[in-house]
């Protein structure tokens, strides 16, 4: 997990999209890697935040209530319209169903 947390300052944008969604496959998600997450969420690359945001959907359950109100608070500065819809899906997905949202991977 360290060396995943370290390549997520990758300079090559590749590196850290594939850093931060191999994070949430290890069980459980530490707050460690909830802390990466919620700072790449606000990552000035939108594709760097697209994978913050996908990787918050794998959480797991257990872990839902630590990033809803990550996603929310970044909702409310996010411009581009792409990553923002796909916050609101993700949240919308947490706050639903955690079980059910964790499993559509």
């Amino acid at each position: 997990i360290p060396d995943l947390i370290g390549l997520t300052q990758d300079p090559d944008v590749r590196v850290r999209s594939a850093a931060l969604t191999a994070l949430v496959v290890f069980r459980p998600v530490s707050d460690d890697v909830i802390a990466v997450l919620a700072r790449n969420v606000r990552d000035g690359d939108s594709r760097i935040r697209t994978a913050a945001i996908n990787a918050m959907r794998n959480v797991g359950p257990e872990n839902a209530g630590k990033v809803v109100p990550i996603l929310r608070e970044a909702l409310n500065t996010e411009k581009n319209s792409p990553t923002k819809r796909l916050m609101e899906s993700v949240l919308e997905s947490l706050e639903k169903d955690p079980v059910k949202a964790n499993s559509k991977n």
